[in-house]
């Protein structure tokens, strides 16, 4: 008795909480999964941008073996080469100032050379050559504002990705409401209009007995009969809803609830109480983050119209000796051989400027985000003016009708009174019978329409978790 008594609490409890269970199973179901991942998956992918500031490494080893045909002896001399080049090169983000940092080290075979002409003292020479460049864009990239601008856009991407996920999950948990809901709302149908069919059966038989009798005319019996299967085909419809919406869920969450959607208590206070936050909805800051980021965008290609001129300065150092540590050593810091490079190079194309077209493409597209950006405000200065309006609209509906239900309740009971002391016939209770299901119909009606109203607030407003997790059944 014990364990039976405890196991219709432990029921109840279920009951009770069901909406929470259902949001716990679905975070934890290969839907969310799919959607996290695909939002993680895009934040990930928004990180590569600032794959153009990184350390960039490149490793090279070459082998020669030749003997060409020079003016001098010692030119004409078969010459074996092993060269080993590795180099790191990066972009300064603040200044667009491209660093790079080159190290070779080159052995040459000289075992071949004729007698005399090596005057090297060493048949197997070692060299060592340490290069530092520095490279600016002086016109395509002035004092480094692109760059800058490149790296703002990478922030507004990443933050741009965060907030697009957050709207995806956020969209999915609306859904699962909506659906959840809809089953909630089925299952209450279902019930009342079960009611109402045993109504029309009964008063159908009614007329039928009275036609018999010659009190009644055949119309009226065709006429209950036309309602009383109407009424049933409207009962078969509410089951493939409940069917319907059931496998919706079930794909959702993977896994049969029908039977733990509760039905909605029509006379129950449904309001839900949401303190609007001051921030702005997330599709209004997911609509600021896209202009940003192609703001800057077109910022960063800034003067695309203009010739590439690199203004380049280079330091380079060597030293030779027949040993790899000894001319190692030379080459740091001064060198036996030191060659300071100043260079300026243009490079204008001439036809098709694909930079140029890249700016304007760039610009059109910041222009119009900018316009979804306005758009996006102005659309939620809108909604949540008219939701506010529409959920006080309903929410006093709904309190209309559910005082109208108590006293088509109480209407009921003073015919079945008036009933049984034969004051009435049995006609007229059903049809106050069939009253009170339809103000029920209409109480149940504003009692769904008012949460789904009350759900897409909490979606405008990025609290679909904390909604749900606050709902009561």
């Amino acid at each position: 008795m014990k364990a039976l008594l405890l196991t219709l609490l432990l029921t109840s409890i279920s009951i009770q909480a069901s909406l929470n269970n259902v949001v716990d199973l679905y975070l934890s179901s290969n839907q969310y999964e799919s959607i996290k991942q695909s939002g993680e998956a895009l934040q990930l992918a928004s990180l590569k941008g600032d794959s153009a500031f990184d350390w960039n490494l490149s490793a090279r080893f070459t082998r020669t073996d030749s003997k060409p045909t020079g003016l001098f002896s010692f030119q004409s001399q078969q010459t074996k080469t092993d060269i080993f080049n590795i180099g790191l090169n990066k972009t300064i983000g603040f200044t667009g100032t491209n660093v790079s940092i080159g190290l070779e080290k080159i052995r040459y075979d000289l075992s071949n050379w004729s007698p005399g002409v090596n005057q090297l003292g060493t048949n197997f020479p070692e060299r060592f050559t340490t290069t530092f460049t520095l490279t600016q864009n002086l016109l395509q990239n002035t004092l480094g504002e692109n760059t800058r601008s490149l790296q703002k856009a990478n922030r507004y991407s990443e933050k741009l990705a965060k907030t697009t996920s957050d709207l995806s999950l956020e969209s999915g948990l609306l859904e699962l409401f909506q659906k959840y809901t809809s089953l909630r709302l089925q299952k209450t149908l279902l019930s009342l209009n079960s009611r109402i069919v045993q109504k029309s059966l009964k008063l159908k038989n009614n007329i039928q007995k009275k036609s018999k009798d010659g009190l009644s005319r055949k119309v009226d019996l065709y006429q209950a009969q036309m309602s009383y299967h109407s009424k049933r085909a409207n009962l078969e419809s509410i089951k493939d809803q409940i069917e319907q919406v059931g496998l919706d869920l079930d794909l959702l969450i993977g896994k049969n609830i029908r039977s733990e959607a509760k039905n909605y208590d029509l006379y129950k206070d449904n309001r839900i109480e949401q303190n609007e936050p001051l921030a702005d909805s997330p599709e209004v800051i997911a609509a600021k983050y896209k202009y940003l980021r192609d703001l800057e965008g077109s910022r960063s290609r800034k003067g695309g119209q203009l010739p590439e001129l690199l203004l380049s300065f280079q330091y380079k150092a060597d030293a030779i000796n027949d040993k790899f540590s000894e001319a190692f050593s030379d080459a740091f810091p001064t060198g036996n051989n030191r060659d300071k490079i100043i260079s300026l190079s243009l490079n204008y194309p001439i036809g098709t400027n694909t930079k140029k077209i890249d700016q304007l493409i760039a610009q059109a597209n910041a222009s119009q985000s900018k316009a979804q950006y306005e758009l996006a405000k102005q659309r939620f200065s809108k909604n949540k003016d008219i939701l506010k309006k529409r959920l006080t609209i309903i929410y006093n509906r709904l309190k209309i009708s559910q005082q109208a239900l108590r006293a088509s309740s109480l209407m009921v009971k003073e015919q079945s009174r008036r009933y049984s002391k034969g004051q009435i016939d049995s006609d007229s209770l059903i049809r106050a019978e069939e009253q009170f299901i339809n103000t029920q119909l209409s109480t149940l009606q504003n009692i769904w329409s008012y949460e789904q109203l009350s759900s897409m607030h909490a979606f405008l407003y990025g609290r679909m978790l904390s909604f749900t997790k606050a709902y009561k059944e």
